[in-house]
């Protein structure tokens, strides 16, 4: 009676600690969902402002676009004046041209502020009248190179006009400053707002979470030690108990003695046997199952007497129809038997058999068919890539038409053309040649991933001379000095990694200062952060490697790359520069990406403006 009321008392306290256990982990979720909403509209807000916060930059970028214009303008006109030299006068037509370009898009970019607008309004015309004065300074002098004094004084009465343009565009500028740290403000709150409720919604919740944790150690507490007292109840009611065990169990229970002879029956093992348990003392045994002697119960049975162990049995009784699951526990007085009815089990066991075997069966069909699949796939990406071999030739072949032609057209009729269309023949075959790079450059992008070889263990050293011999021409016509650290032999497609190292040397040699380029080469293997200290590298780098990675970098001292435009070179087509300045497709680096990629290794670049460019890159250890 005790042990129950303990148990009812247990089982109260186990019902209050889950409702207050369930109730404060609804809450902890009810907070987690909250501070997920709060943080999502707070990062839309932060998303908003940082938009206009980019929005500002591009308005200032192209107001310092709109200064250098003008002053590159004023430039190719004085040197055209002082020297006579016409490419200073190509250079002043086409900086004027950025510069009207410049103007129309920072009309684009101001349209939302009327201030600024009303500036531009004033600058546009003061604009167009200043390159209005330079256009007349350049006619007369093409009149008459010797008349200085007509210069000296139409440029000092333009002081005006250039006081005009530099106030506004001052004006301009400090306004857009304003706005800008106004916005970096306005983003910086946005930043802490999202901080701060995701450290308060995180806080509260890790207080919830403390709380649970209490209550369940509470409650661990409080049943062990009502474990324990039950069990010292137990112990002391276990005499008491001991006569009704036998027939309270839901195993059936029989005990023989020595002669085979049954001394007790429960309850239960009468059921089984469709026999009374009074009718079975004193009997023998095997008289009364006279149909299992000889056989693997009457065995085991005997087995079990003579070698004094445990034995367990399962076994079908065509009599009863049924399966048995017999313990036999044999002593020196005889033995006790415990048994069940298995037959459930063994049915529900036949049936998870059968279900085995159909489900091996569907097993198999299923990878016959994604087999069937894969090859279906390997014959889809060969028709892909010979698609994209036919498709690349039946473009260039027009290409090709076009090209002839019009160099046919040039040679046929060069008496009968005039400067301008003998410029639009040159346009037309400089596009199609354009383009016919364009195509092989995509082609070599596409079968990156298709056309690759194996992986086999390549020599870096002897890549990087195969790479600088296809480079020699343009090494030689530039002076570049290109110096490199011993390089390893690492697993690769030596194909794709030729590749790799001549289009990040070629990017390097093509976009160079004045003076002869200056490149090296080299690699750095270890564990931990990589950083000044430990690859001799002057840009600082932030790269954990792994004990089976190389770290390499090309470093040049070329025009370098503005910190915004890092992530955006690796993109396909991603220019920086126009044609005229650096011909090229834009894909070179974006195949450079996909080969490292390829190499399950990463790729990025550190630069600074007007200093050069480091590009990193890792590869796996042979």
């Amino acid at each position: 009676m005790i042990g129950y009321l303990l148990l009812c008392r247990e089982s109260s306290m186990k019902k209050l600690s889950e409702k207050i256990i369930t109730s404060s982990f609804s809450l902890a979720l009810i907070f987690f969902g909250g501070v997920g909403v709060a943080s999502y509209q707070s990062f839309q807000r932060f998303q908003k402002d940082k938009q206009w916060l980019i929005h500002t930059y591009k308005v200032l970028a192209t107001l310092d676009e709109v200064d250098d214009g003008l002053l590159s303008v004023e430039s190719g006109r004085r040197g055209y004046i002082l020297t006579g030299k016409a490419d200073y006068l190509k250079t002043y037509t086409a900086d004027k041209q950025k510069v009207f370009q410049s103007l129309k898009a920072l009309r684009f970019l101001i349209k939302d502020n009327p201030n600024q607008q009303r500036r531009l309004d004033v600058l546009e015309p003061l604009t167009a009248q200043r390159f209005a004065s330079m256009e007349y300074s350049i006619n007369l002098y093409k009149q008459n190179k010797l008349d200085l004094a007509t210069q000296i004084a139409l440029t000092n009465n333009q002081k005006t006009i250039l006081e005009q343009l530099l106030v506004i565009r001052q004006d301009m500028k400090a306004e857009e400053n304003s706005l800008l740290q106004r916005r970096i403000l306005l983003t910086d709150y946005s930043v802490n707002r999202i901080i701060l409720v995701i450290s308060i919604g995180y806080c509260l919740s890790l207080i919830l979470f403390i709380v649970v944790y209490w209550l369940l150690q509470k409650q661990i507490r409080i049943n062990k030690t009502l474990s324990e007292e039950v069990l010292r109840l137990d112990q002391q009611a276990a005499k008491a108990k001991l006569a009704n065990i036998l027939e309270s169990i839901t195993d059936a229970f029989i005990a023989l003695d020595r002669n085979w002879c049954y001394t007790y029956v429960n309850q239960k093992a009468g059921e089984l046997l469709n026999r009374y348990p009074e009718d079975l003392i004193g009997k023998n045994f095997w008289e009364e199952l006279s149909e299992v002697v000889g056989d693997k119960f009457h065995h085991a049975y005997y087995q079990a007497v003579e070698e004094q162990r445990m034995t367990r049995l399962e076994q079908y009784y065509s009599s009863w129809e049924c399966w048995f699951e017999s313990r036999i526990y044999p002593s020196e007085e005889g033995i006790s038997v415990f048994f069940q009815d298995i037959t459930r089990r063994k049915l529900a066991e036949k049936s998870l058999e059968q279900a085995n075997e159909e489900l091996e069966i569907k097993v198999q069909q299923r990878t016959a068919e994604l087999q069937k699949l894969n090859e279906e796939l390997r014959n889809s990406n060969q028709q892909l890539e010979q698609f994209a071999y036919v498709a690349s030739h039946d473009l260039q072949e027009p290409l090709r038409a076009v090209t002839g032609y019009t160099q046919l057209l040039e040679q046929e009729y060069q008496e009968r053309l005039d400067q301008s269309a003998q410029e639009y023949i040159t346009e037309i075959v400089e596009g199609a040649k354009r383009m016919q790079q364009l195509i092989q450059d995509l082609l070599a992008y596409s079968r990156v991933g298709t056309r690759g070889k194996e992986f086999v263990l390549t020599d870096c050293n002897s890549v990087l001379t195969q790479a600088l011999r296809n480079l020699q021409i343009a090494i030689a016509q530039s002076n570049a000095i290109i110096t490199h650290d011993p390089l390893p032999t690492v697993m690769a497609d030596k194909t794709q990694l030729l590749q790799l190292f001549q289009n990040l040397i070629g990017n390097a040699l093509k976009f160079r200062r004045e003076e002869p380029p200056q490149i090296h080469i080299g690699v750095f293997r270890g564990t931990g952060e990589v950083g000044r200290e430990n690859t001799s590298v002057s840009s600082p780098t932030s790269y954990t490697l792994l004990e089976n990675e190389f770290l390499f970098w090309i470093k040049d001292n070329g025009i370098g790359i503005k910190p915004q435009y890092l992530e955006r070179i690796f993109e396909i087509f991603r220019r920086l520069h126009t044609r005229r300045e650096f011909p090229g497709t834009g894909i070179g680096l974006a195949i450079c990406k996909r080969i490292v990629e390829r190499h399950s290794g990463h790729i990025w670049a550190e630069s600074e403006l007007g200093v050069g460019t480091t590009f990193y890159f890792t590869l796996r250890v042979g």
